[in-house]
Formats: structure tokens, C-alpha cells, sequence
């Protein structure tokens, strides 16, 4: 007997098909309401004798794996090995793998799920008896109702909390670090990734938490607003869409998915009925999120908050999904106001901004002609942001409807429009060969990027000490009378702010990287002076003495909890004098 047949006779399909929708017996078999379109009366129909369903409205038919398959939106496979487990059936499928070395396998990764459920709890528990967090999530408009829908809990201000709640449960601090919920400072010792912040699990199409979201709590400069879990083996932030396990049969239901950028955009939108949002938590829409979304739905709706980067974001994502062939509409929020700040303010105003929801062809018409710029400003803008979306739609009457819209609001001739639009195209392509080209012919030279983050933790700190090194190289190569900076001078500094052994490894640079460099740094001060030269280099030292400073204290940070009491206050005294030194700048 295969796999799949001793599957089929372990697993009803009326029982499979009755966990995710209610069914009524109908004759010798059962009815309900179709869980892959709308509809009023009842068309979906499980057969039990011939172990098969179908929906005489929408033509939806096959057996229990063509079910859990759709419902679920995953592959056969994993639609397989889901109902298999489900079964109690050993795949016999081979994999490369010894059977021990397979169980052995599925044992670490149930483990590894195991940690994030238990911390799941542990934060949800952590949350019911902090009034300061609820507090935040009530003004937040977040009710009691909510917050255990989405299992919102609450990492406290410790080094350690969690980190010896687990261990003392059993688990090693190994898987502990595996799925990401504890760190290791460059002594090796370990700390809570989770500390002071409103905690969200992420979970995957079987609602396993799988990873974490963080608000800060405590409001400091030096802390970032929120903060992810890194990448394991159960996340990747380019496939994880945040919420998409609650919205995926929603979605399906109303034909489309409503997308905005964080956590709580969505949590108010699904609080007030649009159970078919996701977020994308701060990372760019991707092809592989587009791939999971297109499961449920292909229709689109972002909701993107309205400064810049939230434009620029949405803006990137609607251009990968016309791409894929997805229909693209975009909300109009007001200004300074973000998806759940309109709706704490007002439900209604929220319901009727997704009922006005616009083609993206038609929204950025509407408003750069409402721009009071001048004609030729106008269309200028609509060359760079409306023509580069007609340029990715691949249905060429769909094209030649938006072609016509955009003729018709800019008042030019269509041919006139589609021949920049073919130039766009041939352009598009002409960049993604160059691109192509361009990472062949540098894959050695990147070998030497000593700026990575492999080597530098600090962003600002490797912005710097990069332009920096450009432009040691730059005054290094020009003859002594031509020289607007010494190089030397430029060498010690960048060893005070590093190390002897990165200090090196730029002496060392390969030749292409050096040029690279170089081309960049006398391209930027091309238009500007000797005075512009030597008040950049200034600040570039007084902002990587900042640098240091902030890692200082950081660093006294970490020792405090595993110090003496009486080291305690000398850490701290430290941490006061660095910490005024910051904030009147003396250094």
C-alpha cells in the first residue's frame, strides 16, 4: 500500500474537511457553505464513500490533500507530510536520510517549536500582571479581547528573565540561541534578545509561533522602536508575512488581502472587521511574500502610512506585484496619520478609506494633478512614477487600458505614452543584464569589503569609516602639492577608531576595491572644496567618537547584572559621567 493510500484509510475526509468548516449531513453525505468563494446557499459537497469533495458553484473538487492543500495554501508536499503526521503514517519518500537520522530531525525542530510556544506563554503571563504594559496597549486602543487573539505579551526589563525561565524547564541554552531569543556578548555570555517591550509572536500558516516583534517600552534615544527576531530555521523575514495564518481564509473569502507596513496597523484593522490584512513588519514586499499571498488572492489593497518612506515602500511593492500579475489598489491615507492611529480615532473614517480604495494608476493621476505645479512638472512626475507601473503589466490590453487613463488625464496621445513606456521597459531589462553582469565581474571584489557587517556592527560607524578610507586612498594617490588633507593623519584616526588589525586589512585593500572607492569619493567633492573636505573629516570624527562612547556604555550595560554590588556603582558612575559627556558633547 503507498503512502498516500494507507493515509486515505487512517483519515475520513469528512473528518478532515469538518476541522476547518461546519458541515450538515445531507443524504449520504454532507453540504456547507463553499470555503473557496461566496456564496448564500450551500454548494460545497463531501462525499465519505468516494473519499472526495466539490463545490458545484465554483468547480473546487478533489480529495483530502487537494483540500488541506488549498485551504491551507501549501505545496501537495507539505500537504502530505501535514496529514501524514496526522495519521500517524512514516513517509517512506526517500530523502537521503536514515531513518534515525530523520526522526532525529523532527524531534529537534518539535523541541525548537516547543521553546517558542513556552515563550509565548511566558510573555502573555509576563503581560497579566504588568499595568504599565496594558496601560500602553489600551491607549493604544488594543482591548483584553484582542491581545489574547494575537497572544500579545510582554518582555521585561531584565538581562535574563527568559533566558532562566527556559533553562529551568530543560532546554539547552544551544536551542535557546537557535531560535533566536537570546544573545552572546563578545565574552560569550548569553542574555535576553527581549528586554522592556510589548512582545508580538509571529506565527506560520499552522499558527506555531516562530519568532517575535518587540515595541520598546522604555522611550530611549539609543534603542531602536522595534525590534525582530533574527533569521532561523522556522523564520525568514523575506517570506513571513506578519498575521497571514488569521487572514489567509478571510482572504480568500473576499477575494483580496488589505497590506500595511507594522504590527499594530494590523491588529486595529483586524479589531474592526478586515480579518484579511497582513503586514509586512518593516522589510519590503518580496517575491516569495507575493508567492504565499497569491495562495488566497491575487487582488491587493496596500495601506502604506503617508510620509515618505512609507511611499517609497509601498511604492516597490506594487511595483514586484503588477509584475507577478496582481491587481494593485492603494489607499488614500491623509497625512501624518498611519492605519491604526485613523482607526483609534475614528472605526467609520477607516471604513470608508478602504471602501475608496484606488488603482494605483488612477490614485497617482488624481494626485499629481492635483499638485499645483506646472504642466511640465506634471508630466514629468508621471514619467517617473506612473509609466515604470504601466511598464511591468503584462496583459497588453490591461496595458492599453491604463495607457489610455493616462493619456486621457495628461491630455497627450496614447502612442506618444506607450513609446515611453516600451523605452522604460527596454531600459528595465537593459539594467537587470548590466546588473547581472556587474555582480559576475565584482564577485571577487566584494571578497574584500572589510565594511560588512561581518566586521562592523555599527551602521554609522562603517558609513564612515568607509568614506574615510575613500578618502585616505583619494589624497593618497595625488602628488604632495595637489593634496588637500594628509593621509597619515587620516590613517592614525581611523586606527583609534578601529583596531590595528582592520587598520591592516585597509592597508592591504585589493586594488579594484581601492579604484572603486576612489572614483566614488572624487565624484562626490568634484563641485567642492578643500574648506568642504576638512569640516566633513571633523565631523566624521566628532560622530565616530559618539560611536565609541554609545559602545562604552553599552558594553558597562551588559556587566551590571553579572557585577558585585559595589561594582555595580562604579559601572554606574561610568555610565553617568560617559552618558553626560554624550549629551553636552565634550569629546
Amino acid at each position: 500500500m503507498t503512502d498516500i493510500n494507507e493515509i486515505k484509510s487512517r483519515l475520513n475526509i469528512e473528518d478532515v474537511v469538518a476541522e476547518y468548516i461546519k458541515l450538515e449531513k445531507s443524504g449520504i453525505g454532507f453540504k456547507a457553505p463553499c470555503p473557496f468563494h461566496n456564496e448564500k446557499t450551500p454548494s460545497f459537497n463531501v462525499s465519505p464513500s468516494r473519499g472526495i469533495y466539490k463545490c458545484f458553484g465554483c468547480g473546487e473538487s478533489g480529495d483530502i490533500f487537494n483540500f488541506v492543500e488549498k485551504i491551507e495554501g501549501i505545496s501537495f508536499q507539505e500537504s502530505l507530510e501535514k496529514l501524514a503526521q496526522k495519521a500517524g503514517v512514516e513517509l517512506t519518500k526517500s530523502t537521503g536520510k536514515s531513518k534515525k537520522e530523520r526522526e532525529k530531525e523532527k524531534t529537534e525542530k518539535e523541541n525548537l517549536l516547543k521553546i517558542l510556544e513556552d515563550s509565548t506563554k511566558f510573555f502573555q503571563i509576563n503581560l497579566l500582571k504588568d499595568e504599565k504594559a496594558k496601560n500602553y496597549l489600551k491607549k493604544r486602543g488594543v482591548d483584553e479581547k484582542t491581545v489574547k487573539k494575537f497572544r500579545i505579551g510582554l518582555a521585561k526589563d531584565s538581562w535574563h528573565d527568559l533566558e532562566i525561565f527556559l533553562t529551568k524547564k530543560g532546554y539547552s541554552k544551544v536551542n535557546i540561541e537557535k531560535v533566536g531569543l537570546i544573545k552572546k556578548n563578545e565574552k560569550g555570555n548569553v542574555y535576553d534578545r527581549f528586554r522592556d517591550r510589548i512582545v508580538f509572536p509571529i506565527f506560520d500558516l499552522n499558527d506555531n509561533p516562530i519568532a517575535f516583534s518587540g515595541r520598546d517600552l522604555s522611550e530611549k534615544d539609543n534603542t531602536a522602536k522595534y525590534l525582530n527576531s533574527p533569521e532561523t530555521i522556522f523564520f525568514n523575514k523575506s517570506e513571513i508575512l506578519y498575521g497571514l495564518n488569521l487572514a489567509k481564509n478571510e482572504a480568500r473569502r473576499r477575494k483580496y488581502f488589505i497590506i500595511v507596513e507594522g504590527q499594530m496597523d494590523l491588529i486595529m484593522s483586524h479589531k474592526v472587521g478586515f480579518k484579511n490584512t497582513v503586514a509586512t513588519s518593516g522589510t519590503s514586499l518580496t517575491e516569495q511574500h507575493l508567492k504565499n499571498l497569491s495562495r488566497f488572492s491575487k487582488n491587493l489593497i496596500f495601506a502604506f502610512d503617508s510620509d515618505n518612506a512609507g511611499i517609497e515602500a509601498s511604492y516597490k511593492g506594487m511595483k514586484k506585484a503588477l509584475t507577478e500579475d496582481f491587481d494593485v489598489k492603494i489607499l488614500n491615507i491623509p497625512e501624518n496619520n498611519d492605519p491604526a492611529d485613523i482607526i483609534l480615532d475614528d472605526e467609520k473614517k477607516w471604513l470608508t478609506i478602504v471602501k475608496d480604495s484606488r488603482n494605483i494608476i488612477d490614485f497617482f493621476i488624481k494626485k499629481i494633478m492635483q499638485k499645483e505645479s506646472s504642466l511640465k512638472e506634471k508630466i514629468f512626475e508621471m514619467e517617473e512614477k506612473i509609466l515604470p507601473f504601466i511598464a511591468e503589466i503584462n496583459n497588453p490590453i490591461e496595458k492599453g487600458q491604463y495607457i489610455s487613463r493616462v493619456a486621457s488625464g495628461f491630455n497627450v496621445e496614447p502612442e506618444t505614452v506607450l513609446k515611453v513606456v516600451d523605452k522604460i521597459k527596454i531600459n528595465e531589462v537593459k539594467k537587470v543584464k548590466e546588473k547581472a553582469i556587474k555582480t559576475v565581474v565584482n564577485k571577487e571584489v566584494l571578497k574584500f569589503d572589510i565594511f560588512s557587517k561581518s566586521n562592523i556592527i555599527n551602521r554609522t560607524k562603517k558609513i564612515i569609516l568607509k568614506q574615510l578610507t575613500a578618502i585616505y586612498y583619494w589624497q593618497q594617490n595625488l602628488k604632495e602639492i595637489d593634496r588637500w588633507q594628509e593621509p597619515n593623519d587620516i590613517l592614525k584616526k581611523i586606527e583609534e577608531f578601529s583596531n590595528k588589525d582592520f587598520l591592516n586589512k585597509i592597508i592591504n585593500l585589493n586594488k579594484d576595491y581601492i579604484d572603486s572607492l576612489v572614483i566614488d569619493i572624487e565624484s562626490f567633492y568634484k563641485k567642492k572644496d578643500k574648506k568642504a573636505l576638512s569640516f566633513d573629516i571633523k565631523s566624521f570624527y566628532k560622530r565616530l567618537e559618539k560611536v565609541l562612547i554609545k559602545e562604552e556604555i553599552s558594553e558597562l550595560q551588559k556587566k551590571i547584572s553579572s557585577s558585585t554590588e559595589e561594582s555595580n556603582t562604579e559601572i554606574l558612575k561610568k555610565i553617568q559621567k560617559l552618558t553626560e559627556k554624550l549629551k553636552n558633547g565634550n569629546f
